[in-house]
């Protein structure tokens, strides 16, 4: 549910839809059942409800914001296994700059149409929860040119060891960046975090308040808190989808060096 609001809806759209949508309703709701109920009659249950209350407030409080940690530290991690893949690219690039023609050549090329594939085709694919078909046959091509190469000298014995190590790091940090971009926070913790918005704001229904502005206004401020921190969530859910995202720099800048030195 989270990716298809992201892929679907842009941030501003969706902030209005996560948080301002709610906070209306709850408003609405408060106000509907003021209308049917007397505030002297709800006032009774402030006192023993205040403190029932401020224990599942706190609850919910303390696990909301416990995903929102993850949440940051997933985007976090993407962002950290992207530069790592960049920095393993350009290494390997170098590496095999110390190799002979007409391997050189063809392996320099191989790794910078790897990393242009991942920045015009695998960034869209992962916005989606998917891997780009071209950006595994770009990263093939490599490992092919790889193992069909049989180093003689020592120079080439020990440049070939050296890249091949690189050229794993390459693979294992491209899968984990993969299988990022299909992660999510489980189900389970979406209705958990929904059943208890809905239940901390809930209680306030049950309460009563001289003025109804007054109450009106302290409920809304609670229900536009609790959706606020949800929609950061969800915007933070998919560390590679929607407008606040691990972007590819470390693989523009990584390019450019490659131009730089070509």
């Amino acid at each position: 549910m989270t990716l298809w609001l992201l892929t679907t809806f842009p941030t501003v759209l969706l902030g209005v839809l996560v948080i301002a949508l709610p906070t209306a309703l709850a408003v609405f709701g408060l106000w509907l059942v003021r209308r049917r109920a007397n505030w002297e009659d709800l006032a009774d249950n402030n006192e023993q409800g205040g403190v029932l209350f401020s224990f599942v407030g706190t609850i919910y409080a303390i696990f909301l914001a416990f995903l929102v940690v993850v949440a940051w530290q997933s985007l976090g991690d993407a962002e950290q296994t992207v530069t790592e893949e960049g920095a393993a690219m350009l290494s390997l690039y170098r590496d095999v700059g110390a190799l002979s023609d007409p391997l050189r050549t063809r392996l320099s090329s191989q790794i910078r149409a790897y990393a242009q594939t991942v920045i015009d085709q695998e960034w869209a694919t992962m916005a989606r929860g998917e891997e780009s078909r071209a950006a595994h046959e770009r990263l093939d091509e490599i490992w092919q040119t790889f193992l069909a190469f049989e180093p003689v000298t020592p120079r080439e014995q020990a440049v070939y060891a050296e890249a091949f190590t690189r050229l794993n790091e390459l693979a294992k940090e491209r899968k984990v960046r993969v299988l990022a971009s299909k992660t999510s926070i489980p189900e389970v913790f979406w209705f958990v975090l929904i059943f208890g918005g809905v239940a901390t704001v809930g209680f306030t229904y049950f309460m009563g308040m001289r003025h109804l502005r007054t109450q009106l206004l302290l409920t809304g401020i609670m229900a536009a808190m609790i959706m606020s921190a949800l929609f950061l969530i969800v915007v933070l859910d998919h560390p590679f989808s929607g407008d606040e995202r691990a972007e590819p720099d470390a693989f523009t800048e990584a390019i450019a060096e490659m131009d730089e030195g070509g």
